[in-house]
C-alpha cells in the first residue's frame, strides 16, 4: 500500500526541516552564518523558494519545541555578490513574518531596522556582529548505483 501524496509531502518536509535544524546547530557551534543558497544546495534543492521557506519555518518550530534556540533560523542570511565579494544582508521578510506569527514582538519595519534587530538576535546567540562569516554548508550525499 502506497502512502498518500500528502503524507509523502509531510514526511519530506519533516526530513528537510530536521536536516536544516542539524545544519544550523552545526553552524551555530562554529559561530558561522548560512546563506539561503548554500542551505538549499545542501538539501539538494536547485534553489530555495517555497520548499526551503517551509523547511526553515518548520525548523524554527522544532527549535522552539526543543526549547534550545528559538531564534536559531536567524543565522540563515541573504548573501549578494558585489565587487567586494559576498555581502551578508540578513534574513528575508519571510523570517520576520514567521517570528511575528510565533509571538515575537518585532518593531522593525525598515530594512535598516530589520538589520539592526537581526544583529541583536545574533548577539543573543553568541555571535560577534563585527565578525560575521559564512559557513560552507555540506553538499548532499548522492545515491550511488
Amino acid at each position: 500500500m502506497q502512502p498518500s501524496k500528502a503524507l509523502d509531502r509531510e514526511l519530506s518536509l519533516e526530513l528537510d526541516a530536521a536536516r536544516v535544524y542539524g545544519i544550523l546547530l552545526f553552524a551555530l557551534k562554529r559561530k558561522k552564518l548560512v546563506s539561503y543558497v548554500d542551505l538549499a544546495k545542501s538539501l539538494g534543492m536547485f534553489s530555495g523558494g517555497r520548499p526551503l521557506a517551509e523547511a526553515l519555518g518548520r525548523a524554527m518550530e522544532i527549535s522552539i519545541e526543543e526549547e534550545k534556540f528559538s531564534i536559531l533560523p536567524a543565522i540563515v542570511t541573504r548573501v549578494i555578490l558585489s565587487d567586494q565579494g559576498r555581502v551578508i544582508m540578513g534574513p528575508g521578510d519571510g523570517f520576520y513574518e514567521k517570528i511575528r506569527s510565533l509571538g515575537y514582538q518585532v518593531r522593525a519595519e525598515s530594512t535598516e531596522e530589520k538589520y539592526q534587530y537581526w544583529l541583536k538576535l545574533l548577539e543573543g546567540l553568541g555571535y560577534d556582529p563585527e565578525d560575521l562569516t559564512l559557513f560552507d554548508t555540506p553538499t548532499p550525499i548522492q545515491d550511488s548505483d
